[in-house]
């Protein structure tokens, strides 16, 4: 028999409901959970982060207060960076950085620039530094960056002698810093001194000629060049005077290093070419690049704030002239234009100023004029030789050196050319 056209003696079977993931299900799912957990966890970290840069700036702000509380106990005075820790006696659980962890007992350090100093002795206590995230050594005193340790994202933690904190890349962390050079010793040498002109400290220590310094941004390294080798070669150095390297081999003369703003690639004069032109390479001495091909000389590069042009002297219409150009050396344009010597070229930190030294009024001045070459306007209007201006890391100032006391010393002036004062005092000196 049939019955609803099933024949009879058949059992209809059931489908069983399913009780489980397939395994392309099974993909799928864990493919989305790692996606989520992909988008999430740096924001976790991030958050987190934040939270241990907190609690570090609020331990700070209370070493700041103890110093201070020294201070008033003491005539005013800095501690001695030998006995810092012992004479400010800090809770033990305010010198630990979340960040750097509990196994660090103290991860801070003290600048031992202040050691035994007085307040009065400070140019801008809003900019020097008195207390920063600190590389795990016996002593916890900081002199340069690199006893400074950047746990937090490349930055550090850091308390001022005002009090405040903040966090803060390294360069200029120091009160800001600059280098020279200075034959007061008998022979051209590098220097390393603060803005304010104390603080002075001597990095090389040869019998050859040392010279034409210049400070990476982030303050660690220094560039020179050095005949130690028989000619002119350009070195590299920590900030300390540690750690110096030759960059640069060959028979010609390699001379007037200067960093980009990354501190990745340097710009320098050579002859190699027959006649002194305009070069770029890596910060290892890699990857040497000619990009002048003057029919005379090109001379006195320095990177733009921004690190995508150049500013250079170039000889190619019978004087000194500044001109700008592309990092692969083309699209040169003359931003100065004068029968004069216009030459020793810097870029503002915002890019929207440039200042130079020109002989067009006479002799040697300090010249500022907008990025663009317009607007040329004399700052120094003095009748000795202003030479070589370089913008302060927050750009409101100028250092520059002059002859003016007789002797080639640094001064310092604001970039509307007031303020003028001396920083060093009977020094042969060139910034």
């Amino acid at each position: 028999m049939q019955s609803n056209g099933i024949p009879s003696g058949c059992i209809m079977a059931r489908s069983k409901p399913r009780l489980g993931f397939t395994l392309v299900e099974l993909l799928v799912v864990i493919a989305i959970i790692a996606i989520l957990a992909a988008l999430l966890f740096p924001v976790f970290a991030l958050a987190m982060e934040k939270a241990r840069q907190a609690t570090c700036m609020n331990n700070q702000r209370q070493l700041a207060m103890n110093v201070q509380i020294y201070q008033h106990d003491n005539d005013g005075s800095f501690p001695e960076a030998a006995t810092i820790w012992n004479d400010v006696r800090p809770p033990h659980d305010l010198l630990v950085c979340p960040t750097a962890g509990r196994k660090i007992a103290n991860g801070y350090a003290y600048n031992g620039k202040l050691s035994g100093r007085m307040p009065g002795d400070l140019y801008n206590p809003l900019a020097v530094l008195l207390t920063a995230d600190g590389k795990n050594s016996s002593t916890h005193v900081a002199w340069s960056v690199n006893d400074l340790d950047p746990r937090h994202n490349g930055n550090v933690v850091a308390s001022f002698v005002d009090g405040h904190v903040a966090l803060r890349k390294m360069y200029g962390i120091f009160g800001v810093q600059f280098v020279c050079y200075s034959n007061r010793d008998g022979n051209d040498e590098i220097y390393i001194m603060d803005f304010d002109g104390s603080g002075a400290t001597r990095l090389t220590n040869n019998p050859a000629s040392d010279k034409t310094p210049d400070m990476s941004l982030d303050g660690s390294r220094i560039t020179f060049q050095s005949d130690r080798d028989g000619h002119y070669e350009i070195y590299l150095m920590n900030c300390d005077g540690s750690g110096q390297t030759r960059l640069t081999f060959g028979t010609a003369d390699n001379i007037a290093p200067r960093f980009s703003p990354d501190g990745r690639r340097i710009t320098f004069t050579s002859s190699r070419s027959g006649t002194p032109q305009v070069y770029v390479m890596n910060d290892d001495g890699s990857g040497v690049t000619q990009l002048t091909h003057d029919p005379v000389k090109a001379t006195s590069s320095r990177f733009s704030a921004d690190g995508n042009t150049l500013l250079y002297t170039a000889y190619r219409d019978g004087n000194g002239e500044i001109y700008r150009m592309n990092l692969d050396g083309s699209g040169a344009v003359n931003l100065t234009n004068s029968p004069a010597l216009d030459t020793t070229a810097c870029c503002s930190p915002d890019g929207t100023k440039i200042a130079f030294t020109s002989s067009r009024d006479g002799n040697s001045e300090i010249y500022l004029m907008n990025a663009d070459g317009s607007n040329p306007m004399n700052l120094t209007n003095n009748p000795a030789k202003d030479e070589s201006p370089l913008f302060t890391p927050d750009g409101k100032q100028l250092i520059f050196a002059s002859d003016r006391d007789g002797h080639q010393n640094v001064y310092m002036m604001d970039i509307d050319g007031s303020n003028v004062r001396q920083l060093t005092i009977s020094w042969p000196i060139q910034p």
